[in-house]
C-alpha cells in the first residue's frame, strides 16, 4: 500500500477526532447546507485518486526518461492517473465500497469518543464524497479511453 494513501487514512482518522470546541464547524450555515457537509465531502473525494496513486504504471516502450518529463508537464491533465492500469469494474466497485467503509467507520468511532457525537448525515456527506471521486476517477479513464481510440485510429 502506498505510504500516501496510509497517510490520508489517517489524517482522516485524526480530524474525526481531534476536538472541535464547542459547535465545531457545524455552526456556519451555507443557506440549506451546513459547512460542515461540504467539508466531509471534501476530505473523502480524493480516495479513489489515492487508491489509483498506488496502481502500477503502465510501461511505456519508449524512454523512461522522456517518459518521467513528460508526465511532469502534464499533470494537470491527470495523466499521472491515466498512465496507472485500469482497475477492473469488480475491483473498482471494491475500492469504491472500501472508501464507504471507511467513511461511515471514521464516522461511527465518534460515537465511543466523549467529546465528538456521531451523525448519520455527515456518514453520508462522506460516502458522497467517495461516489464523487470515484465519478471523477471515471472521467479521467474516460478521456484516457477516448485518446487511445483517437491514436488508433
Amino acid at each position: 500500500m502506498n505510504i500516501i494513501l496510509i497517510l490520508y487514512i489517517t489524517l482522516i482518522l485524526v480530524l474525526h477526532l481531534i476536538p472541535l470546541g464547542e459547535g465545531g464547524t457545524s455552526r456556519f450555515d451555507l443557506g440549506f447546507l451546513r459547512a460542515d457537509f461540504i467539508m466531509h465531502t471534501l476530505v473523502f473525494i480524493p480516495w479513489m485518486f489515492l487508491v489509483y496513486s498506488t496502481r502500477p504504471r503502465i510501461e511505456d516502450s519508449g524512454n523512461k526518461k522522456q517518459s518521467s518529463s513528460n508526465s511532469r508537464q502534464k499533470w494537470g491533465s491527470f495523466s499521472w492517473i491515466k498512465q496507472r492500469k485500469a482497475l477492473s469494474p469488480g475491483a473498482f466497485l471494491f475500492w469504491i465500497f472500501i472508501g464507504i467503509v471507511l467513511a461511515f467507520g471514521a464516522e461511527s468511532i465518534q460515537y465511543w469518543v466523549s467529546y465528538r457525537a456521531f451523525n448519520p448525515m455527515d456518514a453520508m456527506f462522506n460516502s458522497l464524497g467517495v461516489l464523487i471521486g470515484a465519478g471523477m476517477v471515471l472521467l479521467v479513464q474516460r478521456s484516457k479511453f477516448e485518446e487511445e481510440v483517437r491514436r488508433e485510429t
